[in-house]
């Protein structure tokens, strides 16, 4: 079962970072297309959903390895004087 988990999480990482991509290459399309006046009504779609999967699907890994959330710069303040 463990290596069923590992495998499925592994595939989300994957997928994660491809709509990572996507959103990054989408939102310099259009930007630049605004640049030069042209219309990509397109891009504004496919990038918000693709930022919308890629925060979804690493947070279930990250909450899986319980560092959802984790600030280390808290931990370096919380020492004792």
């Amino acid at each position: 079962m463990q290596k069923i988990i590992n495998y499925i999480e592994k595939i989300q990482l994957i997928l994660g970072t491809i709509f990572l991509v996507i959103f990054v290459i989408t939102t310099l399309i259009q930007v630049s297309t605004r640049y030069l006046g042209i219309s990509a009504i397109w891009t504004e779609e496919i990038s918000v959903n693709s930022f919308i999967w890629s925060m979804l699907l690493g947070a279930a890994v990250m909450t899986r390895k319980k560092q959802h959330f984790s600030f280390n710069l808290l931990n370096i303040l919380s020492i004792k004087f």
